[in-house]
């Protein structure tokens, strides 16, 4: 998959599966028409936690 590919905003689509692998520290998630996305958390993090605020939103996600 292509990085910062756009896709269609279809939310008629179904999760197929969607799991964390601990080796990439990435999200994965398969739809039914076998599209497949990737959501690297270091990035999201990286991006994210800015502030001490936006910091403890992420934080409560460890308990």
């Amino acid at each position: 998959m292509k990085r910062n590919q756009n896709f269609d905003h279809n939310h008629s689509q179904k999760v197929f599966s969607c799991r964390y692998n601990m080796d990439t520290n990435r999200v994965e998630a398969r739809f039914e028409d076998g599209t497949t996305l990737s959501i690297d958390c270091i990035a999201i993090e990286d991006e994210y936690s800015n502030t001490p605020a936006q910091r403890a939103e992420l934080d409560w996600l460890l308990i």
